[in-house]
């Protein structure tokens, strides 16, 4: 599938389709990451995530931006919204759901003072889950509260990966960092049945 050439330092705003090997050649193994110090380790801390969270629930695909995908060589971790088969995470076992939780919740890293919260799994991959839910409208034509809260939670993310954030970190927001400045990826692994 390959993907398209970074623009500056970012991909140009949109969702690209591709693939971990294409993902893995692009932001890993160019010759521009050679001297990354970070990057490799994320990479196996991404397939870890992904082996995990794939073992627990039906993962449909996963959307993935921030710093990874830029030419910063060092970024601190991989960003990622995986999208999981509501259906299916509502009948897995306790096990799996916890596994699931350690992929929303939030820890404050063992690293200490200022280094914040993390992802409670403890891998350098920042993550999210959306719960797909097909449209299946009701008997009145409405939508069913599952597919609209997915809806919601699909265009919240479509809307946080396009962002740049153009003030400073830890400053208050301006109208500027809601501009949809970037593009993402996706990675599908199931399809949507």
């Amino acid at each position: 599938m390959g993907l398209p050439a970074l623009v500056g330092d970012q991909l140009l705003p949109g969702r690209y389709l591709t693939t971990e090997a294409d993902l893995h050649a692009a932001f890993v193994d160019a010759p521009a990451f050679r001297g990354s110090k970070t990057r490799a380790r994320i990479w196996r801390d991404w397939e870890a995530a992904r082996a995990l969270l794939t073992g627990s629930v039906l993962v449909h695909s996963a959307w993935i931006s921030g710093s990874f995908l830029t030419t910063k060589v060092d970024p601190g971790d991989i960003d990622v919204t995986f999208v999981v088969s509501g259906e299916d995470r509502a009948t897995r076992p306790v096990g799996d759901q916890q596994v699931i939780e350690s992929f929303i919740q939030r820890v404050r890293s063992p690293l200490g003072a200022g280094a914040g919260v993390v992802p409670a799994h403890g891998l350098k991959v920042d993550s999210y889950i959306i719960d797909w839910s097909p449209h299946q409208p009701t008997g009145t034509g409405k939508l069913t509260p599952s597919h609209q809260r997915y809806a919601v939670e699909r265009g919240y993310w479509d809307d946080w990966w396009s962002r740049k954030r153009l003030s400073p970190k830890g400053s208050v927001p301006v109208r500027g960092d809601a501009i949809p400045q970037r593009g993402y990826v996706e990675v599908i692994f199931n399809a949507y049945v």
